[in-house]
């Protein structure tokens, strides 16, 4: 049974992805071969960022809120030696914040000769920076990402308050090459004993398996904005799950959480998707991909 996608020029063994920030090399120990058509990096900055003060991560119903903050060493301590020998894509996740920092990661991107990115334009935890709901704000940072970064596949990555049809027929018209929806969504905790916000910066992500009926309601009405390529990510737990995203229009999936819960269910997702597909009697992932439109 073959699952792979098409998208352009490259080629996913199977649809199914890991999630920015849910996987590194420690991971790799818990498979013989990689059960992932692609493995998408956590997110980079131009320079250092230690990430935010104070509790960064809780576990919650049916998921987990996270205040990381894109801790991260700067983009050109980029290391992929760990997976350089691995048969899969291998896509860097950044945060451009200025003009002026795109060249160093043109420079990086192709010195490291990785060919596609995620664009990250929504993570909702780090202080002191605005998120931006109405896309248009940044247009020109946007434009002159996609004119430096070249022959670059390029799949911004929105969080569910900024997907609305202006914004996405915006990036469509940039030229951006897809599009990943969603990232968490922004939520609060509070510590009723000590009186006070959990998190530092009193916000923080949230993923999880609850996510899942409004990434797929968002992938459905995306889909009727767009035929760009889709990646859809939030509340990924088994292969029904994956199936679902695929029949309301994406091409590639995106697991995350599930992943810290479990670190070989994508072994077992990627089984049950051919046994389903067996089952119902399809050649393929084309079979199922936007029945639901």
């Amino acid at each position: 049974m073959d699952l792979s996608v098409k998208i352009g020029s490259y080629y996913f063994n199977n649809p199914l992805l890991t999630a920015s920030g849910t996987f590194s090399e420690k991971n790799l120990e818990f498979y013989g071969s990689i059960p992932f058509g692609g493995i998408v990096l956590k997110t980079y900055t131009r320079n250092e960022r230690i990430g935010n003060e104070g509790e960064r991560l809780l576990e919650i119903p049916a998921g987990m809120m996270n205040s990381i903050g894109l801790t991260n060493p700067g983009i050109e301590k980029l290391d992929i030696e760990p997976f350089k020998d691995i048969r899969t894509n291998i896509i860097a996740s950044i945060a451009v914040l200025d003009e002026d920092e795109i060249s160093v990661f043109k420079k990086v991107l192709i010195e490291k000769n990785i060919n596609i990115i995620e664009l990250n334009l929504s993570c909702p935890n780090i202080k002191g920076k605005k998120i931006i709901t109405d896309i248009i704000e940044i247009k020109e940072l946007l434009l002159a990402v996609r004119k430096e970064l070249g022959n670059i596949t390029i799949f911004p990555k929105l969080s569910y308050d900024q997907v609305n049809e202006p914004n996405i027929k915006l990036l469509e018209e940039i030229g951006f090459d897809g599009l990943t929806l969603m990232n968490t969504i922004s939520g609060m905790e509070i510590d009723i004993e000590k009186e006070q916000f959990y998190f530092e910066n009193k916000s923080a992500g949230m993923s999880g398996r609850f996510l899942l009926p409004i990434g797929l309601r968002t992938i459905y009405d995306v889909r009727k904005w767009t035929s760009l390529p889709i990646i859809g990510c939030g509340g990924v737990w088994d292969y029904k799950d994956v199936i679902k995203y695929l029949m309301v229009g994406a091409d590639l999936v995106e697991i995350g959480s599930s992943l810290f819960f479990d670190p070989k269910k994508p072994v077992e997702i990627i089984k049950n998707i051919r046994e389903y597909l067996t089952k119902k009697g399809y050649k393929d992932l084309n079979d199922i991909r936007g029945i639901l439109l």
